[in-house]
């Protein structure tokens, strides 16, 4: 079988579908990853073949340019209509329960044209991409593409050359309450291609699901329930990690994109100056395992048993950890399922308030407010986190049903049904 793997240049996207790729290739199949130039350099250190599609788009400034301040669900509340919101009512009922009755019509009006605006950085992606990424698979002639959910090129060339395609989720699936606006975004690009939206299936053949049930959305597409394998990056386990720790250990990461998207989304630093005076009460040593980004942004020096590290694999990392404090992204949420690692999650995007209530909601998780976090509020809920059994019961729940899913070798055969 040969496949073609595709995503957009943004390494957190591409990241779950590596295991997968290692997977084929190591039965056998070819398998060619396609992106856009900015992520060769990512491919390659990954272990797997590449070429590249297409043009690189500066996908911050689109961020920043289409979207704004309404890539925070809180200033968007604030800025359209004047009200703060409570994240924590948000994060338990939804935008819609937590406005005031007077302004949820007002929100249902202006909801339509932000999430057409919220979409319109990976409209812009896959026009970048379509052209030589059709001309790819002329020549490569692939059997199978698999494919991440906003790389919306896939599709659009999988209906055009009639080759089934695999959605490789993150976790849990983001895209699929906003799938009618995705068509209306997207109709102008399959037009310009002669096709209908009736034509093209952005949810694939089969969509590839490595998210644990309890915390997944319900849906309604077919799905095949995957392992999760972690893959954070090219790895390198330091020594001092194979010491286990004497006292309990909190990592504090604030994954790779939030403050790329723009540092007033950067909250790591604020985190450690509340650590630098809790963590003592506690007992506990954090290990802040930062980007380049966020570590460039701290100021003045941790305390003792704060370690800052950079470039630390998550998957190395927290299996010596009791609990995670971090941003909501899902590379970082599933990776703390994976290791059974109690979560603490401070949401500021969409997709992470999503991920947010999901977990909370299975009780493996706790959440708190960017706004109102502060050193009691963490104290607190790290207290929780470590104190109450339940949490780490339901995390061990979450982590269990992973780890008894098939191996992946189950999840090419099943593939491999789509290509015949």
């Amino acid at each position: 079988m040969r496949v073609l793997m595709t995503s957009w240049a943004w390494p957190s996207h591409y990241y779950p579908m590596v295991p997968l790729g290692w997977a084929l290739l190591a039965a056998g199949h070819e398998v060619l990853v396609a992106s856009q130039p900015a992520l060769a350099g990512t491919i390659a250190a990954s272990g797997l073949p590449g070429t590249s599609v297409g043009d690189d788009i500066d996908f911050t400034e689109i961020v920043t340019r289409e979207i704004g301040d309404h890539l925070d669900i809180k200033e968007t509340m604030r800025n359209c209509f004047g009200v703060e919101v409570d994240m924590a009512e948000v994060l338990k009922h939804g935008v819609d329960a937590t406005l005031p009755p007077e302004l949820r019509a007002r929100w249902d009006k202006i909801r339509h044209p932000l999430i057409l605006r919220a979409l319109s950085p990976f409209v812009q992606l896959a026009e970048a991409m379509v052209a030589e990424l059709l001309s790819l698979i002329n020549n490569y002639k692939p059997d199978l593409i698999i494919y991440d959910p906003t790389t919306y090129a896939a599709p659009i060339a999988a209906a055009i050359h009639n080759i089934p395609t695999a959605r490789q989720l993150w976790g849990v699936d983001y895209t699929y309450h906003i799938r009618s606006y995705e068509t209306e975004a997207l109709t102008p690009l399959y037009h310009h291609h002669n096709l209908q939206p009736e034509n093209v299936n952005t949810f694939g053949t089969l969509t590839l699901d490595p998210c644990p049930t309890q915390a997944q959305v319900p849906s309604t597409y077919p799905r095949h329930r995957t392992r999760y394998i972690p893959y954070n990056g090219p790895a390198t386990l330091p020594p001092w990690l194979l010491t286990p720790p004497t006292i309990n250990r909190i990592c504090l990461t604030w994954g790779t994109s939030s403050t790329r998207l723009g540092q007033k989304l950067g909250f790591a630093g604020n985190l450690i100056d509340m650590l630098n005076d809790i963590a003592e009460d506690l007992d506990v040593e954090v290990v802040a395992a930062l980007s380049e980004i966020d570590n460039s942004l701290l100021s003045g020096e941790p305390s003792p048993r704060v370690r800052v590290v950079e470039r630390l694999a998550l998957h190395l990392l927290l299996p010596t950890c009791d609990a995670i404090i971090h941003q909501g992204g899902m590379g970082t949420t599933m990776t703390a399922i994976i290791t059974n690692t109690p979560q603490l999650i401070i949401p500021q995007l969409r997709d992470q308030i999503l991920n947010a209530r999901q977990l909370t909601h299975t009780g493996a998780a706790l959440h708190l407010d960017r706004d109102t976090t502060n050193p009691t509020t963490l104290h607190h809920a790290l207290h929780q986190l470590l104190t109450n059994p339940a949490h780490r019961h339901h995390a061990t729940a979450l982590c269990r049903e992973l780890h008894t899913r098939p191996p992946l070798t189950h999840t090419i055969h099943t593939l491999t049904q789509l290509t015949t």
